[in-house]
């Protein structure tokens, strides 16, 4: 079995960002109507809010669970 269909998966799919709004502020910017304002109430409103961009927007994710340390050891992350 490969990827979502395997039941030993630890990942639940998140993806962790560490400034959301910037991201907001980035991905919006050619959305006038999406100000800063405007995107911190969505994030912080009660349902989420679906946004339909005018331009497809590529996104290209990169999961890092194996690495080299400093001292050239390959370490490997668990992927939960």
């Amino acid at each position: 079995m490969r990827g979502f269909a395997r039941t030993d998966r630890f990942s639940h799919g998140c993806i962790r960002l560490e400034d959301p709004a910037r991201l907001g502020d980035w991905v919006l910017r050619d959305e006038p109507e999406w100000t800063r304002e405007r995107i911190d109430a969505a994030m912080n409103g009660p349902r989420p809010t679906q946004v339909n961009l005018k331009q497809m927007l590529t996104v290209i994710l990169f999961d890092d669970t194996a690495y080299v340390d400093s001292k050239g050891v390959v370490c490997f992350a668990d992927d939960y």
